[in-house]
């Protein structure tokens, strides 16, 4: 694990009250609360990929599936809009360098969100490319500086040869799977926390905690 990475999920720790106690408002807002999202940014939640020419950390993809496993363990709503924003900078280095520039030239953490369903078209133009369309709601969209909608690019009226980003199908899949693991290892961390209380079931003959699957849960993530 890098410097970077531990210093991060050391933030992260640091961070994680003020997620928990904001759980009931995320959940009735629908939305990560601006200022939340505000205190994300200040510690780098949202320049992992980044370029370093940029001021970005340019972590390699198994470092910052850690930052993202450990937010979805805190707040799984948290940790899917941090991990979409993350991924849709990935998605950013494929624009043309004068519009890259525009995103990130006053710095690393402008918050990128956007739809990968080509719903729109692009058709092109003597100057360029007519987009119109409309794309389905993309997580994070209501805090983001910039918001891309991918197209199918046409001419007269007929789509172009060749996919339009190759990439979405190996990306999007991985940084899923560190939000729906983060998820997973809060649920049992809640659930063992419940058992360790004594809790018993109606009925049960004896508290959770006493149950062999308990305990061999509870022994197993001490050995880690």
């Amino acid at each position: 694990m890098t410097t970077t990475t531990q210093c991060l999920l050391s933030d992260i720790q640091a961070l994680a009250p003020e997620i928990t106690s904001r759980i009931p408002e995320i959940e009735a807002g629908r939305r990560i609360p601006i200022d939340l999202v505000e205190a994300l940014r200040s510690i780098g939640m949202f320049r992992l990929f980044v370029p370093r020419s940029y001021g970005g950390f340019e972590l390699e993809f198994p470092e910052a599936l850690k930052i993202i496993t450990a937010l979805s363990r805190i707040d799984g709503s948290v940790g899917w809009t941090v991990g979409i924003a993350n991924g849709s900078s990935i998605f950013a280095s494929m624009l043309q360098p004068e519009v890259y520039r525009q995103v990130y030239g006053n710095g690393p953490d402008a918050i990128t969100a956007g739809s990968a369903t080509p719903s729109g078209t692009a058709e092109a133009t003597a100057g360029g490319w007519r987009v119109s369309g409309r794309w389905p709601f993309a997580s994070g969209c209501q805090h983001a500086d910039w918001i891309a909608g991918f197209a199918v690019m046409t001419q007269a009226g007929k789509p172009l040869p060749g996919p339009l980003y190759q990439t979405v199908a190996e990306y999007l899949p991985l940084i899923h799977s560190a939000m729906t693991t983060g998820m997973a290892e809060g649920a049992l961390h809640d659930l063992i926390e419940l058992a360790n209380t004594g809790r018993q079931q109606l009925r049960a003959p004896a508290p959770l905690r006493d149950f062999g699957s308990f305990r061999s849960v509870t022994s197993s993530k001490a050995g880690r």
